[in-house]
């Protein structure tokens, strides 16, 4: 699969998701069982789901 073809799904994955967007918010139930891998990148980009890293990273002092 051509790289250009790989964004293009991406993009389309990242638009499909903000048009639902209002509906999973107001069920509030997404099992991660079934977003395939994209989707879960996607919402980790906008800040939907934590990746392991940052949950076990200690916070710095300021």
């Amino acid at each position: 699969m051509s790289a250009q073809r790989v964004g293009l799904k991406a993009i389309y994955t990242a638009l499909l998701i903000l048009t639902i967007e209002p509906l999973l918010l107001a069920i509030n139930a997404l099992p991660k069982s079934l977003l395939i891998p994209t989707e879960t990148r996607t919402l980790r980009w906008f800040g939907y789901i934590r990746s392991q890293i940052l949950k076990k990273a200690p916070l710095a002092p300021f």
